[in-house]
């Protein structure tokens, strides 16, 4: 009887516990919900039951061990967060709001300052940026915006002043600047147009636009060009 007693006693004592971090019994013990204090924030994450994971050398896995969630590149020795991830400041307002698939970021992750202003919009598929992403100041002004495609940047390219006003149009090819890109300088013709300085760039290194107008190479040319015209 008396140690029935005790096992009850201690029942009670780890669900109050449960109670008092806001856990439920089926998080806990069904969906293995983890807490993970540090002294400027606070991380809630999931470790739902994982079968198996074929790691992959250039993905970075993330995982909980000993009470830590850690990170390792092409491998984990622990159990691998699955479902919902969520970084608090100390005043319970989001920092950090995403999901891992099998230990990997997976979908759309949105991080956050200490005011609750938005800081950037990242798209993950299987632990690679790939899809759109920005990132704001710190007062929430859109600062840039873009494409990623298996971790690299590909496609158009946008970048603001501090005050919002778009400063910078590129497009990427694979993490290198490629095709036209324009600079707003911020200054105004003569005409009252934005200024605006194009250069143009193949593979990350700047060239000349191509001509409308055929080469002349040697004053021959002209010549034949002339003569052309005087047989007519």
């Amino acid at each position: 009887m008396r140690m029935k007693k005790q096992i009850l006693a201690g029942s009670m004592v780890f669900f109050s516990a449960l109670a008092s971090y806001g856990q439920s019994y089926q998080d806990v013990l069904e969906n293995r919900k983890i807490t993970v204090n540090h002294p400027d924030h606070t991380i809630v994450a999931y470790l739902k039951p994982v079968i198996s994971v074929s790691t992959e050398s250039e993905r970075t896995y993330t995982w909980f061990s000993g009470n830590q969630i850690r990170t390792t590149q092409g491998g984990y020795s622990g159990r691998l967060l699955n479902g919902l991830y969520e970084d608090f400041y100390l005043d319970k307002n989001l920092k950090e709001r995403g999901y891992f698939d099998k230990g990997l970021k997976q979908g759309l992750w949105k991080s956050w300052n200490a005011e609750g202003v938005l800081r950037e919009e990242m798209t993950w598929d299987k632990g690679q940026k790939n899809g759109n992403y920005a990132k704001y100041s710190q007062a929430g002004v859109m600062q840039e915006k873009g494409v990623y495609k298996n971790g690299l940047r590909n496609g158009d390219y946008e970048k603001y002043t501090e005050a919002g006003v778009l400063a910078e149009k590129s497009t990427y090819k694979d993490d290198l600047l490629n095709g036209k890109q324009a600079l707003f300088t911020g200054l105004k013709t003569a005409k009252g147009a934005d200024s605006v300085k194009v250069v143009h760039y193949k593979n990350g290194k700047v060239v000349q636009p191509k001509s409308f107008f055929p080469k002349i190479s040697t004053p021959g040319f002209i010549k034949k060009l002339f003569k052309k015209k005087a047989t007519k």
